[in-house]
């Protein structure tokens, strides 16, 4: 009985210890926190743990961030990238900026540009000490969303910039592609930077080295490049497994190691693939809509109707509703459709924008998918001559308001919203507007009407370039 007695007594103790333990861990937050963070990199596996790790922010490709903007227009520090931005900036775990641009000649010893808006001006690129490429510029070229442009060289950059504004690194190899049609880096969970890189058909029938997809380490060397097949400057995402998704006319998975695990029909794919929550792919080609199962076999595909095409890449809502822009136009009202499909490929809605013809045509601009935020507002803009129009969406297609930007300041890039709700654009300069429609702050940008590329670090501070302004500056927060 008292052999009983101690044993129960000193079970007792045990269980007490244990439990008044195990309440003082949690109380301190030690078990919070674990599951904070294993949540929080549940929620984005594959893609780096980061405030801005892709183009668009997240896989739905939704532009919404869970970080404060700036309160403020005040300029920490501008990085001079050269004559010409090729790509939106993305932001690694520690808060390094990777951006994809020419170079100046005082970051780097292997490029040189004499007058970059010149007509005369000549670009000459070199790898590993030879002249591969020099471009006489004695003509223009419509450039990003029809602006006339010149000279603009074809290879550039990775630089890799710390967030006080100092270089941490740019490679020593040179990737082929285009100004204002190139997309982010992602930044994956294990590190790795993928960059997609494009040329023209010659380039990729004679295997050209600087083309294809390049996956880096985070010191800047290259890990792997997959360049066997027509691998684009088109956007990049990533599956929770680490497979990449890419585009050039065909959608391609790529595994991790750099093989080939699959590639769609030729279907005219371009943007940026986006991903839904079941791990559907969603891509647009050839004017129309195309669901993809992570297997790569095609569950649907949907067109706008009509003579109407879908203009740009898809972007998700918080119910799984897929929205695209279309140039289906309607003479009577001068205005153009904005569709919504159901995850199954029918249409939920469509929206046609408000144009009274008196001020000209709107017509969305190719280019910009929709942006959405947490609670299901859709955030899209139209051209209307030298200016445009910001169109505020509720998630059933009806409108909350309108908003034209006016005296020439067409709106030059997506609409970035923080965890206020606060929308971030570039026009003429930089805009930071409230939900209600009014101005929290206006900040000067040396844009001359460039693509426009907006990222937030995880402090708050915006990052915004264009491929025109030469620098890339940080605001706030």
């Amino acid at each position: 009985m008292e052999s009983s007695f101690k044993n129960f007594l000193i079970g007792f103790i045990v269980v007490m210890f244990i439990t008044v333990g195990f309440a003082v861990v949690v109380n301190s937050g030690y078990v919070n926190g674990v599951f904070s963070q294993l949540s929080a990199k549940s929620s984005v596996e594959g893609l780096a743990n980061s405030s801005w790790a892709m183009e668009g922010h997240d896989k739905k490709l939704s532009e919404q961030t869970n970080i404060t903007g700036p309160n403020t227009n005040n300029t920490k520090w501008t990085f001079d990238l050269g004559n010409w931005i090729a790509s939106p900036p993305s932001i690694g775990p520690d808060g390094t900026i990777y951006i994809l641009a020419a170079g100046n000649g005082t970051n780097n010893n292997d490029s040189s540009y004499n007058a970059s808006y010149n007509n005369n001006a000549t670009v000459t690129t070199k790898i590993n000490g030879t002249n591969v490429t020099t471009i006489n510029a004695n003509h223009t070229d419509d450039g990003p969303l029809g602006e006339i442009v010149n000279s603009t060289p074809n290879t550039y950059f990775l630089f890799a910039i710390n967030p006080n504004g100092t270089l941490k690194w740019e490679t020593n190899y040179t990737m082929l592609l285009s100004a204002g049609q190139s997309a982010a880096p992602l930044v994956a969970a294990d590190g790795t930077i993928y960059v997609g890189a494009n040329g023209d058909d010659s380039d990729f029938t004679n295997n050209n080295s600087n083309n294809g997809l390049y996956a880096i380490y985070p010191n800047g060397t290259i890990k792997w490049q997959f360049n066997k097949d027509f691998i684009g400057s088109n956007g990049l995402n990533i599956a929770s497994d680490g497979t990449i998704y890419t585009c050039n006319n065909r959608l391609y998975a790529i595994s991790p190691n750099g093989t080939l695990n699959w590639k769609s029909d030729m279907i005219g794919a371009q943007g940026t693939p986006a991903i839904g929550s079941d791990g559907t792919i969603y891509i647009v080609g050839n004017g129309e809509l195309y669901a993809y199962q992570p297997d790569g076999t095609l569950k649907w595909q949907s067109s706008a109707g009509g003579e109407g095409n879908i203009i740009n890449q898809p972007s998700i809502g918080p119910d799984g509703a897929i929205y695209v822009t279309t140039d289906s136009f309607h003479l009577n009202s001068g205005g153009y459709d904005f569709y919504a499909f159901n995850p199954n490929g029918t249409i939920k809605w469509i929206f046609t924008s408000k144009s009274s013809l008196i001020g000209g045509y709107e017509m969305y601009p190719d280019g910009y998918a929709p942006s959405v935020s947490s609670d299901g507002t859709i955030y899209t803009s139209v051209d209307l001559g030298q200016n445009g129009y910001i169109y505020s969406l509720n998630s059933n297609g009806q409108i909350n308001w309108r908003n034209i930007t006016e005296n020439g300041r067409g709106i030059f890039s997506p609409f970035l919203i923080d965890s206020k709700g606060t929308i971030y654009f570039i026009s003429d300069q930089i805009y930071a507007e409230y939900p209600n429609q009014t101005i929290k702050w206006e900040a000067s940008i040396n844009n001359t009407g460039g693509v426009g590329y907006l990222a937030t670090g995880k402090d708050g501070t915006l990052y915004a370039t264009t491929t025109t302004s030469r620098y890339l500056y940080a605001i706030g927060p």
